[in-house]
């Protein structure tokens, strides 16, 4: 939670749908700044970019770093319907409505890159540019085949990158 680090620069967003976000902001210092939407990994927060922050900071460069849903003081629903990625795209587009921002240069971090990927293919005219970090950009229709994926990697590097992802998969997880 990038509140903690930031308290001063810490705000909530109430969405036209109900859902609340908790976030941080700063404008840029001078109108010919980007801004620049920062989306964390999983199982993470927002706190996750603190240095990044600093440095954006020190550059001038705005910035919107929120918890994204179901981290962080942002909410948890618990419905899965909730975090389809187009719904969570329109809710990063209503945070950057709010914030006054017509256009973001967006960096996803590794398992939430997929949500960096869909924003600017549903709402390509508030993106300015795409920035992944572990995972690249990932487009739609992309099956995820997850005993297809632990049996490469096993063959290639001797065990299975991604075998935390079966446990996710269980009701175990979820406690």
């Amino acid at each position: 939670m990038a509140s903690t680090a930031f308290l001063s620069l810490a705000k909530k967003a109430h969405l036209s749908d109900g859902t609340t976000y908790a976030y941080v902001v700063a404008p840029p210092s001078s109108p010919g700044q980007a801004t620049f939407l920062l989306l964390h990994r999983y199982p993470s927060s927002s706190y996750d970019w603190r240095h990044q922050i600093i440095g954006l900071l020190k550059g001038g460069y705005g910035f919107i770093d929120p918890d994204l849903l179901g981290y962080g003081e942002t909410d948890k629903p618990t419905d899965p319907h909730a975090y389809r990625l187009n719904t969570m795209c329109n809710h990063m587009v209503e945070i950057l409505d709010i914030e006054n921002v017509s256009i973001a240069l967006l960096v996803g971090r590794a398992l939430l890159s997929p949500l960096a990927s869909r924003l600017p293919t549903y709402h390509r005219h508030r993106c300015h540019g795409l920035m992944t970090i572990a995972v690249s950009y990932l487009e739609p229709g992309i099956v995820w085949n997850m005993d297809a994926i632990s049996k490469l990697s096993k063959s290639l590097v001797g065990y299975e990158t991604y075998g935390y992802w079966k446990w996710h998969n269980t009701d175990e997880a979820a406690n």
